[in-house]
């Protein structure tokens, strides 16, 4: 892990921080990502061509394995990929573009003649190619701003990522209990919808902190730089430029960042020192910042 520091928001002492992501994760979720490409596109493109067993899975081991070593290749020849890629306005697009061609092949062939099995194989590649999409988008989000903030931030201020524990466990068993019962039943296309949506649920609330585990990761917090904040998540983090924010304000409930189309919204509540939090911001944005009357 990458040791760093930063200042407590009491006291100013600078303390010890490391990335919660250690560097092999970069060279793991890009491998991932292009092995799982690479087979989905050998799988498709055999099964397309109605190949025998053997040259489907020949054909899927070697797009598997091939893929991965492209991916942990382009990670180790350009260390900086995921920064780069985490700071692009494109990231987005990793999680849609390489699953579109899929699932348009997939539900073509599910409703038309091509093939259900063909159709099968393609939503099954479609979900795991958005739900990869989105581990890559959020480590090249983490990476992106651990580059950017290689300095000691002004102001740190603890935080809790909103989470109903209780809530998101139940949501996560119902979304998988139903791809088990309808994989029992036989019927694969509602197995593969729900399957996605349980382990997508699972993924991005480890991403956004919604799912946390004990010992795992590091304390979330809201730390403000001289160009803009990190919010700190146990797993992962996110960078805003102060060139992106209209303005500020910390109404009684909630510190907003007014960004157009992309605000963000914290909690007062889910803020250990909102006060001292929005102080640090004024000193960055003295003529974008307001505190509202209580309601």
């Amino acid at each position: 892990m990458s040791d760093r520091s930063s200042t407590d928001a009491t006291g100013g002492s600078a303390i010890a921080q490391s990335s919660p992501l250690p560097p092999a994760t970069d060279s793991i979720v890009v491998a991932s990502f292009f092995g799982i490409l690479g087979a989905a596109v050998a799988l498709t493109m055999s099964l397309a061509g109605d190949f025998g067993f053997a040259v489907v899975l020949g054909s899927t081991l070697l797009g598997l394995g091939g893929g991965a070593l492209f991916g942990a290749g382009l990670v180790r020849f350009i260390p900086d990929l995921l920064a780069h890629h985490g700071g692009s306005r494109s990231q987005h697009l990793v999680i849609v573009l390489p699953a579109a061609p899929f699932a348009v092949v997939g539900f073509a062939a599910i409703f038309g003649p091509v093939g259900t099995e063909l159709g099968y194989v393609s939503v099954g590649s479609m979900s795991a190619l958005v739900i990869l999409g989105y581990a890559l988008r959020a480590v090249a989000s983490t990476r992106y701003a651990e580059t950017v903030t290689a300095d000691s931030p002004l102001q740190t201020c603890r935080w809790q990522p909103p989470r109903s524990p209780r809530m998101d466990a139940v949501l996560l068993v119902i979304w998988l209990g139903l791809a088990v019962v309808y994989a029992v039943a036989g019927d694969w296309l509602s197995t593969l919808v729900w399957g996605t949506l349980g382990v997508l649920w699972l993924t991005t609330g480890l991403i956004e902190g919604r799912f946390q585990i004990d010992g795992l990761g590091t304390t979330p917090e809201i730390r403000i730089y001289e160009t803009g904040f990190v919010k700190q998540r146990p797993l992962t983090s996110t960078f805003v430029s102060w060139e992106t924010v209209d303005y500020v304000r910390l109404r009684d409930d909630e510190l907003v960042f007014d960004r157009g189309l992309f605000d963000t919204r914290l909690d007062r509540d889910a803020l250990e020192s909102p006060d001292e939090l929005l102080a640090a911001i004024e000193s960055k944005l003295s003529d974008r910042t307001a505190t509202l009357p209580h309601s």
